[in-house]
Order: C-alpha cells, then sequence, then structure tokens
C-alpha cells in the first residue's frame, strides 16, 4: 500500500471520529431545543391538527432525534472499528506498521491499567448512548401511559427500532472485537514461533 492509501484510511478514521463526537453534541443541543419548543404556540397548533396532546409532539420528536443520532452514532463507530480492523488484517505491509502496532497498542491494556481504565476514552460514547436509551425509555413509557393509542404505536415503533439498532452495533462490533483479537493472536503465535 503506498502512502497515499495509508494517509487515505487515517483521514476516514479521523472523518469518522469527529463525527461521533459531533453527532453528540448535535444530540444534546437538539434535545434542549426540542424541549425548548414547550414554550412556544406552534407544538400547541402542531398538536391540535393533529388531534394529540402536545406531549405527544414532543415524544416523537425526541423518538425521532433518539433514532437519528443513533443510527449516525453506530454508523461512525463501526466504520472506525472496521478501518481499525482492516489495518490489521493488512499489516504485513512495511508502510502499515506504524499503524498495525498502533491497533494492537490499542487493544491490549497494560496490566497496570485494567480493561476498565484502559478504555477511559469510549466512556464518553457510552454516556451519550446511555442518555438516549434513558431519554427514549422515559419516552416510550410516558407514551404507553399517558397518550393516545395513535402516538403509542409511534412510540413503541421508533423505540423498538433504537433497539434493533443497539443491538445490531452490539453484536457487530462484538463480532469485529472477536475477530481482530483473533487475528492478533494467530499473529503473535507466529511471531512466537519466529
Amino acid at each position: 500500500m503506498d502512502d497515499n492509501g495509508l494517509d487515505l484510511i487515517k483521514n476516514e478514521i479521523v472523518f469518522f471520529m469527529e463525527k461521533s463526537f459531533q453527532f453528540s453534541f448535535v444530540y444534546v443541543g437538539a434535545v434542549f431545543a426540542v424541549l425548548a419548543t414547550t414554550k412556544f404556540e406552534l407544538v400547541d397548533r402542531l398538536a391540535q391538527q393533529l388531534a394529540v396532546k402536545p406531549a405527544s409532539v414532543i415524544l416523537v420528536s425526541l423518538l425521532v432525534l433518539n433514532l437519528i443520532y443513533i443510527t449516525l452514532a453506530s454508523s461512525c463507530i463501526f466504520a472506525i472499528l472496521k478501518r481499525g480492523h482492516f489495518i490489521l488484517s493488512q499489516g504485513g505491509h512495511t508502510k502499515l506498521q506504524a499503524l498495525v502496532k498502533w491497533e494492537k497498542f490499542l487493544r491490549k491494556s497494560p496490566d497496570k491499567f485494567g480493561r476498565l481504565r484502559w478504555n477511559i476514552d469510549n466512556y464518553f460514547m457510552w454516556s451519550t448512548y446511555g442518555l438516549v436509551l434513558m431519554l427514549t425509555f422515559g419516552a416510550v413509557t410516558y407514551a404507553a401511559v399517558r397518550t393516545c393509542w395513535q402516538t403509542k404505536v409511534v412510540a413503541f415503533s421508533l423505540g423498538a427500532l433504537q433497539v434493533v439498532a443497539v443491538l445490531i452495533l452490539a453484536a457487530s462490533l462484538k463480532r469485529l472485537n472477536a475477530m481482530s483479537k483473533d487475528f492478533l493472536k494467530k499473529q503473535d503465535g507466529e511471531e512466537s514461533r519466529t
């Protein structure tokens, strides 16, 4: 692989990392914006035209926002890890050796740190995911208890789509992580024999 290809991979990883952080900040701002709309007559008029309570409009808006965030952030996380696995699996080339060493370093925590402290940089994303899932749970629960049947159907559908997206991400990350670990074990075994 030439330097241009290597730079392209590095630039893609940086791009997706930046986007995942940007989406998180935009998401938090958008949540506040949705909650702030309760003060405007626009929500009341829209709710009146839809023949639902204003709370239903806010709930559905939050759930749509959550689904968009989960989809975008999950795509970025998977893209980053997929490119990392590519670096590991194509690491036999001398131009990639520095990146291969970096990927190995990222995946193996030194004994002094432990796995939990080694991955502290990932807590930001998991806390944002936690916020999204808590808001989703709260919105779906509220919809189940205090809204009309149409809002319940929409809320449960949007909530279910989010759960499906999170489960797909978790399964994909688990599989990708296992593939990377297997590759590293195989590679470490070959290095120890030579």
